[in-house]
């Protein structure tokens, strides 16, 4: 019941650490 919940969190956490280290390369 609450697996769907956990899977689009560690989704969304995914998502913004390769945002973070999409955004620091490009800086870089």
């Amino acid at each position: 019941m609450d697996r769907n919940r956990l899977f689009s969190t560690s989704m969304i956490c995914y998502s913004v650490e390769i945002d973070i280290s999409g955004s620091a390369t490009r800086t870089n």
